[in-house]
Parts: C-alpha cells; structure tokens; sequence
C-alpha cells in the first residue's frame, strides 16, 4: 500500500497561507518518511481548486436580489410584474422595452423627481448595489 493511502494531511491557515504537515492515520502504522511539511500561499490553493473561494468574495445572485426587493419594498402593492401584483401603477412586466437602463436607474435612484405625485415609494435607504440589482432586472423585462 502506498506511504500516501496510509497518511492524513492536517492543515493549518497562517498569515501567509497554509501550512501542511503529514500526520499518520490512527490505527494505521506510520510510515518513516523525511517528507518535508509544505507551506502553500493561500491564492495559489484557491486558483488551484483546492481550497473554495470565500463565499463573501462572491456577489449575491442580482436576480434573487432583485425579487427579494420588489417584495420588501412594496412594487407590487401598485405594479404587476411576472403575473403578480396590482394595477394602480405602471406595469412593470415589459418596462425594458419602454425604458432605457439609464432611464430606470435614475427613476429609482431619485424616484419623488419623476413622479410629482407621491405615490411612489421612497429608495433613498436602498444600497448602490440593491439599486444595480433592480435596474438590471427590470431592464431585462421586455
């Protein structure tokens, strides 16, 4: 049986990556080796596919994102989108074709300017990024 069934790896992060020393397997009889232990940097493992990207690097799915805020918020107590929701405002299911990105952006970016009614909600609290997240998905109804 080869030295490489009979041993563990155990790993351990450091500042500049992760130290790797061979143990032996419990219950296993060690093998004698001068294997040295390895310290591999941290990138070096993740563009290997060793170790998982963290998951906080990624960006949240902007369509989930954007679903989630057209609930929280309150769009379909006036608009109806994807079969749901009332008819007091706009519809929303094809407002791609109607309006450009930048046009929809600027609406929810500032959106007491362009309806001098008040009947729209206010985004002000919604992060640069909820505002990306909904622009792209209500640009892409057409």
């Amino acid at each position: 049986m080869s030295s490489t069934l009979r041993r563990k790896a155990l790993a351990a992060p450091t500042i500049s990556g992760i130290y790797c020393k061979w143990r032996p397997v419990p219950g296993v009889a060690p093998i004698p080796t001068e294997e040295p232990a390895v310290r591999l940097p941290i990138p070096a493992l993740v563009l290997a596919g060793l170790l998982p990207a963290a998951a906080a690097a990624q960006p949240p799915d902007s369509e989930a994102l954007a679903r989630r805020l057209l609930n929280s918020q309150g769009c379909k107590a006036c608009h109806r989108i994807e079969a749901a929701g009332a008819v007091t405002g706009p519809n929303l299911e094809k407002i791609g074709s109607r309006l450009s990105r930048e046009q929809l952006r600027t609406v929810l970016a500032n959106p007491q300017k362009h309806h001098a009614n008040g009947r729209i909600g206010d985004f002000s609290h919604l992060q640069p990024g909820e505002i990306d997240a909904l622009t792209l998905f209500l640009s892409n109804r057409k």
